[in-house]
């Protein structure tokens, strides 16, 4: 009698499986379903249940910003942010959260442009040069700075605030050769 009321419960529910699948693929609302459901179970422990369903799950972060010199871009790396319904992440700072990066090779004085895919762009942007336990403030004219003259590696922190989904912020490293 028990196993024949397991094997009842199964077949619902493989069912109940098969007509929710058929729902999020066959009828109008499906593709509706399946951004509901991706934002429902994103970063949560059903995340591999929603893979193994077919459901793309979303990660969602904060903007960050495209640094690009010339033809190169640099590689960012995400810091600290507040940002929306994601809330806040502080990561460490100084000299020591650049360990283990390779420089992007660039030129003395050349044109390097900060640009953001999220709109509006943010209302503040700030740079700051990062050397030893000290930070240095960096003019930026119209999201475009002139990368230094002389011949070094450089580290970089670069500010985003937004007036009202938050604050983002990323970190890179530059070698003026």
């Amino acid at each position: 009698m028990k196993r024949s009321k397991l094997i009842k419960v199964l077949v619902m529910i493989g069912l109940g499986m098969v007509l929710v699948t058929t729902l999020m693929y066959v009828t109008p609302i499906g593709k509706e379903m399946r951004i509901v459901l991706a934002e429902t179970l994103s970063s949560t422990r059903y995340e591999p249940y929603a893979r193994v369903l077919g459901v793309e799950l979303e990660k969602k972060a904060p903007p960050l910003p495209r640094v690009v010199v010339g033809n190169t871009e640099v590689p960012v790396k995400q810091s600290s942010y507040c940002w929306g319904e994601l809330g806040c992440a502080d990561y460490a700072g100084g000299i020591e959260s650049f360990e283990g990066r390779s420089p992007t090779i660039v030129t003395p004085e050349a044109s390097m442009k900060f640009t953001f895919d999220y709109q509006p762009g943010p209302a503040e942007l700030h740079l700051n040069q990062i050397q030893d336990s000290t930070n240095q403030d960096i003019p930026i004219q119209d999201s475009d700075w002139i990368t230094p003259k002389d011949k070094g590696v450089y580290y970089y922190h670069i500010s985003a605030s937004w007036e009202k989904k938050g604050s983002t912020s990323a970190t890179f490293v530059i070698e003026v050769k």
